[in-house]
């Protein structure tokens, strides 16, 4: 295990200053059909924390990372720290962004709670949604060619409209919004493997292991990549991305390691494989 010693990694999470104590507009016929306009197919969408007043407040990226079919569920995955930042009560305000749908998650499940990987399930995934979900790859090597598949915040003069989706504006109803969704795919590359960190003045964090890789191009991540899968050559789930350390150029980025992946995974298929599964005995659950 490589050990970082006292570097400190910061999250890739959005906090969307947009509202501002601004009221939403009362009649928004996207947001009262849970739907919004996008033009392309991707197996990443996006979560979002909304305030009481249903404002957006923090964003974060998630994928599709198994479905099933019979039940009309699906399981996505995202950035634990999402939920962290999210604070008491979050079950009740997290909306699920997904190729032109919004759906309420019926479950959210932490399975470990020092893991930045975090499960949730949707429970009217329509049966004709075609797309597969990303399969599990195998451990990654030092020097592996991978990308990432996420969304962010990006100020609206330099976007776009390919792969822009107009949120702010048209879901939320906020005209003169300065930043808007983009989706992207960024290469990257491999740079060390079973690497320790401290996470602020976390002491356990030394017990999780990450996958560092460096996105081509890109000294700083953008905002919003917390919890897009990384993503090998044949197009497999090999991590989920968490975190950025910044006091290197070009900037470490870290993913949750195969390892942990893996258990993630293995817990999901168990679970939906339980004759006894409830939906709401679901939330809040940890992986025993």
């Amino acid at each position: 295990m490589k050990n970082l010693g006292g570097a400190i990694a910061f999250v890739l999470l959005t906090i969307i200053s947009i509202s501002c104590g601004r009221p939403l507009p009362t009649d928004n016929v996207l947001r009262r059909e849970g739907r919004y306009n996008q033009s392309f197919v991707s197996t990443s969408g996006f979560v979002i924390n909304e305030d009481i007043l249903g404002r957006p407040k923090l964003f974060a990226t998630c994928f599709l990372a198994d479905k099933f079919d019979e039940r009309g569920m699906a399981v996505f995955l995202t950035a634990n720290h999402f939920f962290r930042e999210s604070g008491a009560g979050y079950r009740d305000t997290i909306k699920l962004f997904f190729n032109g749908r919004v759906y309420k998650p019926v479950s959210i499940v932490l399975p470990d709670p020092l893991s930045d990987i975090a499960v949730l399930v949707i429970s009217d995934f329509p049966v004709e949604q075609s797309l597969e979900p990303l399969g599990l790859g195998e451990k990654p090597k030092a020097g592996d060619a991978v990308y990432l598949d996420g969304f962010h915040n990006h100020g609206v003069n330099i976007l776009t409209e390919s792969d822009t989706l107009r949120i702010y504006r048209d879901y939320y109803g906020y005209s003169s919004a300065r930043d808007e969704v983009v989706h992207e795919i960024l290469s990257a590359k491999v740079d060390g493997l079973d690497v320790s960190m401290r996470i602020g003045s976390d002491p356990l964090s030394y017990l999780y292991n990450y996958t560092r890789f460096i996105a081509d191009n890109h000294d700083n991540m953008f905002l919003g990549f917390s919890g897009s899968p990384l993503i090998d050559k044949s197009g497999h789930v090999v991590g989920v991305i968490s975190r950025q350390r910044t006091d290197n150029s070009p900037a470490d980025l870290f993913a949750v390691d195969w390892g942990g992946l893996v258990s993630i995974m293995q817990y999901v298929g168990k679970l939906f494989n339980e004759s006894n599964f409830v939906e709401k005995d679901l939330i809040g659950e940890y992986m025993r």
